[in-house]
């Protein structure tokens, strides 16, 4: 701010600084923007003397914008991500009663290996596979039957 000042206060002599001078010389040394110096001006200073830095401050401030605009739209796109990887996050993992059962035979899941669905249907893998290999089995859900037509299809490649 000193030195603003002392270059507006310059300008009355014979070393004259033009405010052009004096604005570019701050613009390009200093932190300080065209607001903070408004009431440094000199009475005589003209806003034509100024216009050009002006500019030059409106082009500054507009690339600062884009810059934040960049920015911000790549932080917004990364907490997007982030909520999202947060609610898949959440399907992730499941409680498990001690005392869960498989919901075919009825023994605990623990003794042998097991599938544990969101739904918190559990069955052991021999149980669920002998199911789904019975051919006379009819699953209700549409989307299942076509899960089991795809699964023997699987096991008939595997067994040939």
């Amino acid at each position: 701010m000193k030195i603003a000042e002392f270059l507006f206060k310059r300008q009355v002599g014979v070393n004259d600084i033009s405010v052009q001078d004096a604005l570019n010389f701050i613009r390009l040394n200093s932190k300080l923007k065209v607001e903070d110096l408004l009431e440094k001006f000199p009475k005589e200073a003209r806003v034509e003397d100024m216009k050009e830095h002006l500019c030059k401050c409106l082009e500054d401030y507009e690339s600062e914008i884009q810059s934040l605009r960049q920015t911000i739209e790549k932080n917004s796109h990364n907490a997007e991500q982030l909520r999202n990887q947060k609610r898949n996050q959440r399907n992730k993992h499941i409680t498990i009663n001690p005392s869960q059962c498989c919901d075919i035979c009825y023994a605990t899941v623990f003794d042998r290996e097991f599938y544990i669905f969101p739904c918190m249907h559990s069955f052991h893998r021999e149980c669920i596979s002998a199911i789904l290999r019975d051919k006379s089995y009819k699953p209700k859900n549409a989307h299942v039957q076509v899960m089991v037509r795809k699964l023997n299809s699987l096991y008939g490649k595997i067994n040939a």
